[in-house]
């Protein structure tokens, strides 16, 4: 079966990829946008709260943090502290922001991609951001994933795009939520800041016609808990995910994708090469 599901993925899913992306729900965030902050989750002892404002502003990707720019940002912050994206690692604090209303998906009926861009600080598996979806028009929220630090600007971070594959159960549904949680465990130790996030869309791939001469499609296939993209050339990997959605943990040799510590099964498999988003439907031991 390992066999069937490549060879199938690999026909299906390549005449996807001659595309542009289309724009399926936006919200750049400014300060009339339209989220329920701080949902608490868990216990609370902090003064943290999600806000949407321009304390921390929000700036174009690759660039360092800015302050009060006009740019509004949904962020955590200390309300005791006039400082934007910065948390009080010393208390504890379970708070989502959710998007107040339904997201509609209907007449796409293919894969979706959540983009955004952020900057994270926090300490893995301790202080953290977690990105969250709803089916059923936020009853119940999955995991996309957990957001790990970015790079320093000095002693800033740099914003950071991100993309997360949706689930097909996000697309063509009249009722998608998105939610941000904030974990901070109160054990003292942190790293600023929090988290900030701005320029949120959805988007999906739309069929152009352009000839497929023009990018040759890299071979992508499995073998035991090994995927390998078939080029030489550069690529990203934009998301490694599960049936469910849940990111997969993976370490990256050259153009060799292993799994770590997951268990057997069907995977997706997203690359960004030379201008094209790829996604596979795999199968790793």
């Amino acid at each position: 079966m390992k066999t069937i599901y490549t060879v199938l993925s690999a026909f299906v899913l390549s005449m996807s990829m001659y595309a542009q992306p289309t724009t399926v729900w936006a919200d750049p965030i400014t300060q009339f946008s339209n989220w329920q902050t701080n949902i608490p989750i868990g216990p609370n002892t902090s003064t943290d709260q999600w806000v949407i404002d321009d304390v921390e502003g929000g700036v174009p990707a690759g660039n360092c943090q800015q302050f009060l720019n006009g740019d509004a940002t949904i962020h955590v912050t200390n309300m005791m502290v006039f400082g934007g994206a910065i948390y009080n690692p010393q208390s504890l604090s379970n708070m989502r922001i959710a998007h107040a209303s339904d997201i509609s998906t209907v007449g796409y009926p293919n894969f979706l991609m959540l983009n955004f861009d952020f900057i994270a600080g926090g300490i893995p598996g301790a202080d953290f951001c977690e990105v969250m979806y709803s089916t059923d028009g936020g009853t119940t929220y999955n995991s996309l994933g957990i957001l790990g630090q970015v790079a320093n600007c000095g002693n800033q971070k740099i914003w950071t795009p991100q993309m997360y594959l949706l689930p097909m159960a996000c697309s063509n549904i009249p009722n998608l939520r998105l939610a941000f949680d904030w974990h901070a465990n109160g054990d003292g130790l942190g790293t600023q800041p929090s988290v900030a996030i701005n320029n949120i869309t959805i988007t999906t791939q739309t069929m152009t016609g352009i000839a497929q001469s023009l990018v040759e499609v890299p071979a992508i296939f499995s073998h035991d808990n090994t995927i390998t993209v078939g080029t030489g050339e550069d690529f990203n990997v934009v998301s490694f995910t599960d049936l469910t959605g849940r990111q997969i943990a993976y370490e990256r040799s050259d153009n060799r994708i292993i799994r770590q510590g997951n268990l057997p099964g069907i995977c997706f498999l997203t690359i960004e090469y030379k201008g094209l988003v790829i996604t596979r439907k795999l199968f790793v031991e």
